[in-house]
């Protein structure tokens, strides 16, 4: 938990709560709540980030029955939000501040591949600079260069957002964005996959992990990809069937695929992803890490003190929004 919340951000807390009401800087456990189940009545606001413990309806009502609130500084709160709201726990989640860095490394990768950049560092160091000047003068750069987005959740619209300061075409395919929404944002709604791949220059994933997308990209949309597009993940490996990935970037030796995500994760040693030189797979780098992190305790305690100061939160999650995020 302090790796999420700096000195300065828990001072923020105290100003608010003294010390004595806030009790010690340390980590709570599951067990020492259900361990002492009178200790923890009168408490308001819980922090908690990935990996922790969460309760059912019934222990929310035996262990916390004076919580308000909940602030979750870390990714999807789907897997355990609902017992929460169903008591009339108000859920915070830092989601959004994790499509930052999300976005940003997404962004870098399309950039880069309408360049050719990653078969010119791999041809430069094995044929040299004349034939890898060469080999790159097939990709067009990213002038009016045509981008889709699968998808439309925060890491999407921030993607989207970054690309704005680049002269490229945008286009979205996602089930939930109407035409509207659509022009409102300055994109244009792709009506099916396959006018993604076909038409895209680089592709890029930001489903959902939901279970009706599992392998739902496959061969049959590969197979469209342009001789010299990219398709780039930093959503979730079950969407994509891999077997039929690696078949379809060999066939055309300049396309390539950029996985910052695979499943299971990491590949397996025996994994077909190995197999083609134009797949190069990254060790999910894309989220937030090190002192990106911080940024989530930040959006928490952020909106921590606007409730407490009675202004409106920017970050909370409410049950109808809970269909229509991540699993985690």
């Amino acid at each position: 938990m302090s790796r999420l919340f700096a000195a300065s951000e828990k001072e923020r807390i105290y100003r608010a709560y003294t010390k004595e009401q806030i009790g010690n800087d340390r980590v709570v456990s599951c067990d020492e709540i259900t361990g002492n189940p009178d200790a923890f009545r009168g408490v308001e606001y819980l922090f908690s980030t990935w990996d922790a413990p969460f309760f059912s309806e019934e222990e929310i009502e035996k262990y916390l029955p004076d919580l308000k609130a909940l602030f979750y500084a870390g990714g999807s709160v789907v897997h355990f939000a609902r017992p929460y709201i169903n008591k009339n726990v108000r859920i915070f989640g830092g989601w959004s501040g994790n499509a930052v860095p999300v976005a940003e490394f997404a962004v870098a990768q399309i950039i880069l591949a309408n360049k050719g950049y990653f078969h010119s560092i791999a041809n430069y160091r094995k044929y040299g600079y004349e034939k890898a000047f060469e080999i790159a003068e097939n990709f067009d750069g990213n002038y009016k260069a045509n981008i889709g987005i699968l998808g439309l959740g925060a890491i999407s619209r921030r993607v989207i957002e970054l690309l704005k300061d680049y002269d490229v075409n945008i286009y979205v395919w996602s089930r939930s964005m109407t035409e509207e929404e659509a022009e409102r944002i300055g994109v244009t709604k792709a009506k099916t996959l396959d006018e993604i791949f076909e038409n895209c220059d680089v592709i890029s994933n930001h489903l959902a992990k939901r279970p009706e997308f599992k392998e739902i990209l496959n061969y049959s949309l590969f197979s469209k990809m342009k001789k010299t597009a990219a398709f780039v993940n930093t959503g979730r490996g079950s969407e994509v069937n891999e077997k039929e990935l690696v078949r379809a970037m060999k066939e055309e030796p300049l396309r390539v695929a950029l996985l910052d995500v695979t499943y299971p994760e990491p590949a397996a040693e025996d994994s077909p992803l190995w197999e083609a030189e134009n797949i190069i797979v990254s060790p999910h780098r894309a989220g937030a890490y090190t002192k990106e992190i911080l940024r989530l305790g930040e959006y928490m305690l952020s909106d921590y003190q606007r409730l407490i100061n009675g202004q409106k939160p920017k970050y909370e999650i409410t049950g109808d929004m809970l269909g229509l995020m991540a699993e985690r």
